[in-house]
C-alpha cells in the first residue's frame, strides 16, 4: 500500500519524468505481492505498451508471466512466453530470471526436457550460492524423473557441496541415495546403509518418515514385500507434521495389500 501511494505521487507530480515507467512497474509489483493478480497483469501490460522503448517493458513482461503462474494458468503463461521469445532477447540482467520462470512453466506442465534446458541455462548465468544450490537440486529431480540417473546424481552432489540450508541438504542426500539404489543393479546394500546411518543422526528425527519411506521403496525394488510393509508402516507412524508423506505411506501400503 505504501509503495502504491509513493509511486502514484511520483506519477501525478512528475508525469513526464524518466522514472514514470519505474513507478508504474513498482505499482504492478505491489499488486502481485498482494495477490491482486488481474490488476497486476493490467498494470504490467500498461508498462509494456506505454513505454515500448524503455527497459522496464522487459521487467513488466516477466511480471505478467509470474502473475499467470500465480493463477496456475500455465498454458496461457507458455503462450505468452513463446510470444516474448519471438520478440527478441531480454537484457542480459534479466536472462537468468526469464530462463528460471520458463523452467517453472515447463515443470508445471510436465515438459521436463524443456525445463531442463531452461534451468541449465539459468544455472550458467547465476553467481548466487543459494540460487545455484536450488537450481542444482531441481535439475537433479528433473533428471531423476527423466531416468537420467548419473546426471541426477551429479546435480545432487553439486547441491550438497554448495552447503545449502539443512532441509535442502537432507533432501539432496535422500535423492543421492535414491540414485545410488537405481544405478547399482547387483546390490542395494549401499543405499540401505546410508539410509540407516541417517536414522542414527538425531538431526533427522523430523524426517524419519521420509527415510523409512525410501527404505521401504528399496525393499519393494528388492522384492522383499514383508520388509517393505514394515517400513511403510513405520513411515506412516512417524509422520506427525508431514501429512503428505503420511498419505503417501498409507497409499503405498494400500497398493501392496490390494
Amino acid at each position: 500500500e505504501e509503495v502504491y501511494k509513493k509511486c502514484s505521487g511520483v506519477i501525478k507530480k512528475h508525469p513526464k519524468s524518466k522514472w514514470v515507467d519505474d513507478a508504474w512497474y513498482l505499482i504492478g509489483q505491489s499488486y502481485l505481492f498482494q495477490n491482486e493478480l488481474f490488476t497486476a497483469i493490467e498494470t504490467y501490460q500498461y508498462v509494456a505498451n506505454q513505454f515500448p522503448n524503455g527497459e522496464r517493458k522487459y521487467d513488466a513482461k516477466l511480471g505478467i508471466l509470474m502473475s499467470y503462474i500465480a493463477q496456475e494458468k500455465f498454458y496461457d503463461a507458455e503462450a505468452i512466453m513463446s510470444v516474448v521469445k519471438k520478440e527478441g532477447e531480454f537484457p542480459s540482467r534479466l536472462q537468468k530470471d526469464f530462463l528460471a520462470i520458463s523452467a517453472e512453466i515447463y515443470i508445471q506442465q510436465e515438459k521436463y526436457l524443456q525445463a531442463i534446458d531452461a534451468l541449465e541455462g539459468a544455472l550458467k548465468l547465476t553467481r548466487k550460492r543459494d540460487e545455484k544450490s536450488r537450481y542444482n537440486f531441481i535439475l537433479a529431480q528433473l533428471y531423476l524423473k527423466n531416468k537420467e540417473i548419473e546426471k541426477s546424481k551429479g546435480h545432487f552432489i553439486k547441491t550438497i557441496k554448495l552447503n545449502p540450508p539443512y532441509v535442502l541438504a537432507f533432501q539432496s542426500n535422500l535423492g543421492l541415495i535414491k540414485t545410488i539404489g537405481l544405478s547399482e543393479e547387483k546390490s542395494l546394500r549401499t543405499p540401505r546403509k546410508y539410509l540407516k546411518k541417517m536414522l542414527a543422526d538425531d538431526k533427522n528425527i523430523d524426517y524419519y518418515d521420509q527415510i523409512y519411506f525410501e527404505l521401504a521403496n528399496l525393499e519393494v525394488q528388492a522384492g522383499n514385500m514383508n520388509e517393505a510393509i514394515a517400513y511403510y508402516a513405520m513411515s506412516a507412524q512417524s509422520s506427525v507434521k508431514n501429512k503428505d508423506q503420511k498419505a503417501n505411506s498409507y497409499l503405498a501400503l494400500a497398493k501392496i495389500y490390494f
